[in-house]
């Protein structure tokens, strides 16, 4: 948002006078008072969609709607290398006190007037007296930030400044070592929802993750470590590095670190955990490197409260021979709660589809302790070679192929095969 489109509607130079009083002392007929619950409801509906102008509108309208108005027109702050860093600070400063409805805070480091990539970050050093002024932050945005690049006052700002949030979402941002990230991760007491995407880890020597003493607690509704990061593992060692963690959702994409990480973070979500979403490709066998099954290291069955688990397997290359892997994972699930199993395989050739041990799979999602279940879907997604003309008969062979090989679920109205070519 732009800030500074909206003072002129709620500095104090313009703060909304009595209702019936115009300026120059003459009056006006007042209209039938709207209850203050009335009118913040709609407010509230005009901030969820952000109506800048009809917010801005409001806060003129009387003082009774002022503060709702701000509440939602200074919601959040975002800046970038083309902001005017001088003019938020001034904006935000005390003489104004708008700073302390501002809840939300995202940082975007990438060059937006070319071509998408991190920026220099000499500009984020300069609104170290903006990042000052912000001591409500609630929700904590970092897009392309290079770590090591800030200045140490900034580091310091978003390691010691923040206490109060409770979201923190990274993109595509880069740390020299574990021990940044997991100090960045360490720093807010009351975080709830953790997300990353495409983060970078230049060097990924051990790492020990040690506790201050100040908490020992770790409750989250949200752990989502998505596509391109290169370090899952190192946040699974941070999560279950606490004495008592609970989990509500998580996913991670995982690709060829030793699922053992993953695993012991799992059994110590326990039953708190209620939905599980899991990427996971080809190298896992590389992973194991015949230490044995998957399930000896990353087991289901710990997850008794799991009510969603949804599978993402991307079979590639397709010279894998050893696919037992998947059943492996499947096998142990056992939660009377689980409602719905989401399983999707990116295949290369049809053939891959005959390594799976599919009737572990079939006996695991249809035994009578998962009789909770609503719905199990199986998606085939299935990549064309180029120049590879279309079959149309494909969809239905690879259809019926898979369902002969389930025929327990397959004779549940509760199952479900999709398949897509891309």
């Amino acid at each position: 948002m732009n800030n500074e489109d909206v003072k002129s509607a709620t500095s104090p130079d313009n703060r909304a006078g009595r209702p019936g009083t115009l300026k120059g002392g003459g009056t006006q007929h007042l209209s039938p008072k709207v209850p203050l619950e009335i009118s913040d409801l709609i407010i509230d509906e005009l901030g969820s969609t952000y109506q800048r102008s009809t917010l801005a509108a409001c806060a003129l309208t009387c003082r009774d709607w002022l503060h709702r108005s701000r509440y939602h027109i200074h919601a959040a702050v975002r800046i970038d290398c083309t902001s005017n860093i001088p003019r938020l600070t001034e904006l935000y400063s005390p003489a104004w006190g708008l700073a302390g409805y501002v809840r939300s805070l995202s940082i975007d480091a990438c060059d937006v007037l070319g071509d998408g990539l991190p920026a220099p970050h000499p500009w984020i050093d300069n609104a170290r007296d903006l990042l000052r002024l912000l001591t409500k932050i609630e929700r904590l945005s970092l897009d392309a930030i290079i770590w090591q690049d800030l200045g140490a006052e900034i580091q310091a700002l978003l390691l010691n400044h923040y206490p109060l949030v409770k979201d923190l979402w990274m993109s595509t941002c880069d740390f020299r070592r574990p021990a940044q990230l997991v100090s960045l991760l360490q720093a807010f007491p009351r975080i709830e929802c953790v997300r990353m995407e495409a983060m970078a880890m230049v060097s990924m020597e051990e790492t020990i993750v040690v506790q201050d003493g100040s908490r020992k607690e770790l409750r989250l509704q949200w752990l989502d470590v998505g596509d391109l990061c290169t370090m899952p593992s190192i946040v699974a060692r941070w999560a279950r590095s606490y004495e008592h963690i609970a989990i509500e959702n998580m996913h991670f994409s995982w690709g060829c670190e030793d699922p053992a990480e993953l695993g012991q973070l799992l059994e110590r979500a326990g039953p708190s955990l209620k939905t599980l979403s899991i990427t996971m490709d080809n190298r896992i066998p590389d992973a194991l490197a015949d230490k044995g099954p998957l399930n000896q290291f990353l087991n289901l069955g710990y997850n008794s409260g799991l009510r969603s688990l949804r599978l993402l397997l991307r079979l590639e290359p397709f010279e894998v021979e050893d696919l037992s892997w998947i059943s492996d994972l499947i096998g142990p699930i056992s939660s009377t709660q689980l409602r719905h199993v989401a399983i999707y395989m990116e295949v290369l050739v049809d053939d891959q589809l005959d390594r799976i041990k599919w009737d572990v799979i079939d006996s695991a999602l249809a035994s009578e302790q998962l009789s909770s279940l609503q719905k199990v879907e199986l998606g085939i997604l299935q990549r064309r070679k180029y120049g590879e003309p279309v079959d149309d008969f494909q969809e239905d062979r690879v259809k019926n192929r898979v369902t002969k090989k389930l025929p327990k679920l397959a004779a549940r109205p509760i199952f479900e095969v999709t398949y897509q070519d891309a």
